[in-house]
């Protein structure tokens, strides 16, 4: 049995008031399912990126959707990950280095540049997500501890 793909769109956004991600999985069957993460700790908008993408890959893993294309309108994350760009920055090594890992889990993966006009639920959920401040004393999710 062959199984079919599941399509996912992620998103970061980071401003200085706070960070979010965005991600939207469609099922074969034409299932949407939207999530939204605010992220914890101020960040740029290329770790807000990578950081919705690891959500993304773990949500798969975690859902044994171990079939996945992925797109996302970062041009900088996807072309790192595709290995056309060398990854400069110190501080994306680590994110760049654990999605690699991630995507090592799924069978079959896929990731391509969209244009940001086609990533918008997902541009939208991490806008909206980057927009609420947490308390601190609510549960928090590292992502790639340094």
């Amino acid at each position: 049995m062959v199984e079919s793909s599941w399509s996912m769109y992620f998103d970061g956004a980071a401003h200085r008031d706070g960070a979010g991600a965005g991600v939207v999985f469609y099922t074969p069957e034409a299932d949407i399912l939207p999530y939204s993460f605010t992220l914890t700790r101020r960040c740029s908008n290329n770790v807000a990126e990578y950081q919705a993408l690891i959500l993304d890959l773990e949500t798969a893993i975690d859902m044994k959707q171990l079939h996945l294309r992925v797109y996302g309108d970062s041009k900088l994350v996807v072309n790192q990950l595709l290995g056309v760009y060398d990854v400069k920055k110190p501080e994306l090594i680590p994110y760049y280095k654990y999605a690699r890992q991630l995507m090592g889990y799924l069978s079959n993966v896929t990731i391509e540049h969209i244009p940001r006009n086609f990533n918008q639920q997902a541009d939208s959920l991490a806008r909206v997500a980057s927009m609420i401040t947490l308390p601190s004393h609510r549960n928090q999710i590292s992502i790639c501890q340094n």
